[in-house]
């Protein structure tokens, strides 16, 4: 197993790879993943440390929706994780698994992959200690395995919020938002309304950091993100994808209140006292809403409202 060193140095350069994945430094990521390679090759023999390489490279695939990556990725880390007899991250291979597959509308792989998690989990509780030398290797596995596992468990609690949170603005981040719009799809059926997708982009954002100053840009999108939040209900979401777009997932509701409360935030945006930012200053916002429909995934739904925002952009320009 490896070293108390090198462990910490791993498990601290795992979750330095995790965060850069959650801010967007996707460049960033694939270099800080390198090292964290290096330190797994330093053994002659697979290690749990492989397993959280391919995790990361995973969560990179996925940051950039390339599944024909993350997919392969996430069964490696898998495959590690059950041959060097690593539960924990078996487990959790398969609960990443099942995300990746519901953030493509593959709902019933995604079902397979809780399956599997449940059945490990099953296996974990009911696996026998048969033999006294089984309990002692048992023992000494778990100590020298109890360190990196607290590691983890530390080092998950930290990135928890980071991994579903804008930094920038406090609200949900694109990670959060695929999440709950995945599941709102997926039950959408049984509330009878259908969630709504709204799409958000700041116009001539550009213009205002080159003008204005990246801070002053900065502060807009704190602003914008501030109105949408106060528009939506308890059970809606409003979060930042990256840079200057915007969505909100409203759970259920009919498409005409949703494009109703839209033009309520454009108003509100295009009202605001922007000069209190920076004199000279304004801002505007384009948005477009569609409601999901019967078969839709994320990606069609999302697509539809993209389509929307475009034309509502072209006919403000």
């Amino acid at each position: 197993s490896p070293g108390t060193h090198i462990t910490t140095e791993a498990v601290l350069q795992f979750g330095l790879c995790l965060e850069q994945i959650w801010h967007g430094r996707i460049g960033q990521a694939r270099l800080d993943v390198e090292v964290l390679a290096q330190w797994a090759a330093r053994y002659q023999t697979v290690t749990w440390l492989s397993a959280l390489e391919s995790w990361v490279r995973a969560e990179i695939a996925w940051a950039q929706r390339d599944w024909a990556t993350a997919i392969p990725q996430v069964a490696r880390m898998i495959e590690i994780a059950v041959e060097v007899e690593h539960e924990q991250l078996a487990c959790l291979g398969h609960l990443l698994a099942s995300q990746l597959h519901g953030a493509q509308g593959r709902h019933g792989q995604a079902l397979d992959e809780l399956r599997r998690l449940r059945l490990r989990e099953q296996l974990i509780r009911t696996d026998g200690l048969e033999t006294r030398e089984k309990v002692i290797e048992w023992q000494v596995d778990l100590r020298q395995r109890q360190q990196h596992v607290q590691l983890l468990e530390i080092t998950s609690r930290q990135l928890e919020k980071l991994s579903l949170e804008d930094t920038l603005t406090g609200i949900p981040n694109r990670r959060n938002f695929e999440l709950y719009a995945g599941e709102l799809l997926r039950g959408s059926a049984e509330r009878g309304l259908p969630p709504c997708v709204a799409l958000i982009d700041v116009d001539k954002f550009k213009q205002i950091n080159d003008t204005f100053s990246h801070q002053v840009g900065d502060e807009v999108l704190k602003r914008i993100a501030q109105i949408l939040r106060s528009y939506v209900r308890e059970d809606d979401m409003a979060a930042r994808l990256a840079g200057d777009e915007f969505v909100i997932v409203f759970k259920s509701v009919e498409l005409h209140i949703a494009r109703q409360v839209c033009e309520r935030i454009v108003g509100a945006v295009r009202v605001f006292d922007w000069s209190s930012i920076a004199a000279g200053l304004q801002a505007s916002i384009s948005v477009g809403v569609a409601a999901a429909e019967p078969g839709d995934t994320l990606e069609t739904l999302t697509h539809r409202s993209d389509a929307a925002m475009y034309r509502h952009k072209k006919q403000h320009a």
